[in-house]
């Protein structure tokens, strides 16, 4: 089994555009790994499934102009 990989990664704050992609790639690469190698992901899948509830709660706010309620 091969060692959890962690990169040092530009965070953008004063620039997004300089954030880079390298940690969007490790993360994305990550669930795919972690079954070829049989150990658990970086991020479990309840929390991924949070994330994107979030993203696409604030996307269906801003289309419909008002606040919307998440659901644990």
């Amino acid at each position: 089994m091969s060692p959890i990989r962690f990169a040092i990664i530009g965070g953008g704050a004063s620039d997004p555009r300089d954030s880079g992609l390298e940690g969007h790639r490790i993360l994305i690469e990550d669930p795919a790994v972690a079954i070829r190698e049989k150990r658990a992901p970086m991020i479990p899948g309840r929390e991924t499934r949070n994330v994107i509830q979030l993203i696409l709660s604030a996307y269906e706010s801003a289309s419909a102009g008002h606040a919307v309620t998440i659901s644990s």
